[in-house]
Formats: C-alpha cells, sequence, structure tokens
C-alpha cells in the first residue's frame, strides 16, 4: 500500500536499478547488509546518482525486505506489528545526515496559520508547535504516553506502531496548563481511542500534512511542514532564555551541535536585523 504514484514510481526506479546492479539477487535471503551497501556505491559510480539519492534507493530495497520478513513471520505488514530491523539504517545509507537549512514560522504566519484551522486541527498543531515532538512521535501518541494530571507528555517506545524513539532518546516534557486542559476535554470525547491523533478507526493519521498544507494555504502561508513546528518552537525557547542543554533535552537531540543550529539561526537573524 504505496502513499501515491510518485512513491509507486520511485520504488520501481530503485528496483529497476537494483535488477542490474544484482541480476541473480532473487531472493530475500539472498539480501545482506554489505549487498546493499555496495549498491550505494555502485549507484554513485554508475549511475551516477548523489549520495542521497543512492541512499533512498537502498533504503527502498530495505523496506522490502523488512516488508518479506513481515510476511514470513506470518504478520500482517499493515497491521500492528513488532519492530522490525532491516539490514541497513538511515545513517547507514547517509541519508538525511547533510545539516538542512532552519526555516520557522513567523509570529504572523502562526496567528494566521491557527486562525484558519477547526478546533480540532487547532490543538493537533498545538501540539506539535508546544511540544515540538517529531511527526511520528505525535502520530503514535497514546494516551497512556500522556499525564494529564502532570501535564507531561512521553517519548518512548511503541511496538505496536513499529516507533522507536530517534537515536533511542526516550524523554518526558512538560505541557503548557492550557493545552493539557484542552486535551482534557478531547479525551472526554473519544474515551475508547489508543490513539491520541488518530483516525476514527484509530490509526495513525497519515495525513497531517495535507491537512498542514491546507490550512497554510488558506491562511496565505507560502511554505508549511511539519517539523517547521518543530523549528519554531526550538527557536521560540532559545529566545525566551533557556540554555542550550535544555532545549537539547526538550527537543530529544543525540548532540549538542544539533541543538545548536538553532542558536546560530537566531544568531544570524539578529544580525541580518541590526
Amino acid at each position: 500500500k504505496l502513499n501515491s504514484k510518485g512513491t509507486v514510481k520511485l520504488f520501481r526506479v530503485a528496483f529497476a536499478d537494483w535488477a542490474q546492479y544484482a541480476p541473480t539477487a532473487e531472493f530475500m535471503d539472498q539480501l545482506s547488509r554489505k549487498l546493499l551497501l555496495d549498491f550505494s556505491t555502485w549507484l554513485q559510480t554508475h549511475k551516477g546518482n548523489s549520495v542521497e539519492t543512492a541512499g533512498w534507493k537502498c533504503l527502498r530495497i530495505n523496506a522490502l525486505y523488512k516488508f518479506a520478513l513481515l510476511a514470513k513471520a506470518h504478520i500482517d505488514p499493515y497491521a500492528p506489528a513488532p519492530f522490525v530491523r532491516g539490514l541497513i539504517s538511515r545513517k547507514d545509507a547517509r541519508v538525511g545526515t547533510s545539516q538542512k537549512a532552519v526555516a520557522i514560522y513567523t509570529e504572523d504566519e502562526i496567528r494566521a496559520f491557527f486562525a484558519a484551522c477547526t478546533p480540532y486541527q487547532h490543538l493537533v498543531f498545538d501540539f506539535f508547535y508546544k511540544s515540538a515532538f517529531r511527526e511520528t512521535e505525535v502520530t503514535t501518541l497514546r494516551w497512556i504516553d500522556l499525564n494529564l494530571t502532570a501535564g507531561t507528555a512521553t517519548v518512548t517506545e511503541r511496538p505496536d506502531y513499529l516507533f522507536r524513539p530517534k537515536n533511542g532518546i526516550t524523554r518526558t516534557i512538560k505541557l503548557p496548563h492550557p493545552l493539557v486542559q484542552r486535551l482534557i476535554a478531547w479525551h472526554k470525547e473519544c474515551p475508547d481511542q489508543t490513539l491520541v491523533f488518530g483516525t476514527c478507526n484509530d490509526k495513525p493519521d497519515k495525513n497531517l500534512l495535507f491537512h498542514c498544507k491546507s490550512i497554510a494555504k488558506a491562511a496565505g502561508i507560502q511554505e508549511a511542514f511539519l517539523h517547521k513546528f518543530r523549528s519554531t518552537a526550538a527557536t521560540t525557547l532559545l529566545r525566551k532564555g533557556l540554555d542550550v542543554r535544555t532545549v537539547q533535552e526538550f527537543l530529544g537531540h543525540k548532540s549538542l551541535q544539533a541543538t545548536m543550529r538553532y542558536l546560530t539561526f537566531i544568531r544570524a537573524e539578529d544580525m541580518a536585523a541590526k
């Protein structure tokens, strides 16, 4: 079940290249970590692919491998299942390892965005903003991950949804009181749901990015994506005077360098404003 025709095309391209590289590797048990990493090198030297493009192609073959493992174990690949480890990781494939430019919403954009939301959308995206959670940390968030009495939210392993915290870092953060009150009210409306922001069938909602972009378009915001709420939260906390180490823990960053780029961004903005 691939999400779009574009995604199907990307997988087909990866499989076509794989067929050229390893025409005799027809079965999943013939795959190995070394073979996949060598495939990346081959793509760069023989196909002229960038490191990033080659990495994504390797990860698509890796995704098929994980799918096959689930099928072999007679587990429905589309149903909640235990975490399955592939042959390689994103880090191995060198995908997303380059430091991306920081993008944040302005105060005017934040006001316009939330003004265009329905009450439920306001709750969902305010949670993104105030918690600085990553997309999968929100879509797999369960009510048991919230302590509404203490006003906290925890990122931890959620095997039923194939979710593990990035870099294995479990964290608990404090939520603003107004947000907690709205979460309490929302829980009363859906007391039998497992997921906080799940679909009507209590599955992870994979359409949040689509809704985010639709709301942004209605609000006149040109560029909108979910991670931008996280970046905005990080810069907001730093501007309020929180020390970098505290913000690092709040964001769940493994290295201080990952958090420092937000501070560097703020300093660059301040210098440009002078």
